[in-house]
């Protein structure tokens, strides 16, 4: 008996074997790419949107910057600007005195109708003088000790024999140099010191000079302190710093200790 061969056909191994692509693969891949555009296109339009946003900006923290010029004509001490679009008022200048021996004045006016003959005759007195001995006791003043020993109350500093001595001037030989640092450490003081916000408060502009003058006693304290300018704030100020000059060594006259009396032109220029 033969053996028979048979052979099952089944739907299923056809379609495994034979795969027919259908309309819906199709439409999957057009959506794919499709779904891909939109996407893209998505995207764009945010990132677009993104740059397009303002965010708001807080100009409360601008920090504002201070500027050092050096173009004062008095001197040689730097100036500052204090704040931008408003009154500026620039650190305070102070002018150094100059030291100067006091000129006294030997001559006298004499009138063109008084006869010169006359003035002549009693320089040259009488020539039966001439022998007469000179009295040594007549070469000393009338006035007692207590006179010839009596300081007047203030001295200028121009006019006093040894000048007041700032701290850390001690080294100094002359007048003329003591004097100079005296005047350059002051300075230092008032612009560290001074209020340049008056500016500002007052709406003051241009150059504002301030005359201050004070005494510094027998003991070195700075004392009497006077200013004057065109606002009265600005004086306050000046006596204010004025009155932070540390003790010094007192002046002397006659190896006495004087008071001696300093001013000092100050000058506020605002711009």
């Amino acid at each position: 008996m033969k053996n028979k061969t048979f052979k099952f056909f089944g739907r299923g191994n056809d379609q495994n074997q034979n795969h027919v692509p259908s309309k819906y693969d199709a439409n999957l891949r057009k959506n794919g790419f499709l779904n891909f555009q939109v996407g893209l296109i998505l995207s764009l339009l945010m990132v677009y949107g993104m740059f397009q946003i303002n965010f708001p900006e807080n100009e409360d923290d601008i920090a504002v910057n201070i500027e050092r010029r050096a173009d004062v004509d008095e001197s040689d001490i730097p100036v500052f600007k204090i704040v931008p679009n408003e009154p500026k008022a620039t650190q305070p200048v102070v002018q150094q005195q100059t030291v100067s021996q006091p000129v006294v004045d030997i001559f006298d006016i004499v009138d063109d109708e008084d006869p010169v003959e006359e003035i002549t005759a009693e320089l040259k007195g009488n020539e039966d003088d001439k022998n007469e001995p000179v009295s040594i006791s007549s070469l000393y003043s009338d006035k007692g000790e207590d006179e010839l020993d009596e300081m007047p109350e203030f001295l200028d500093i121009n006019a006093v024999e040894f000048v007041p001595v700032f701290p850390g001037c001690e080294k100094l030989a002359t007048n003329e140099e003591k004097t100079a640092c005296l005047a350059t450490k002051i300075s230092r003081v008032i612009q560290r010191n001074f209020n340049t916000q008056i500016a500002s408060d007052y709406g003051l502009s241009g150059k504002q000079r301030i005359y201050v003058q004070f005494k510094i006693d027998k003991h070195g304290n700075v004392t009497d302190i006077q200013s004057r300018a065109a606002v009265n704030a600005l004086e306050k100020e000046a006596n204010r710093v004025i009155d932070k000059l540390p003790q010094m060594t007192p002046g002397k006259q006659r190896n006495q200790n004087v008071a001696v009396r300093y001013s000092i032109p100050i000058i506020f220029d605002v711009k």
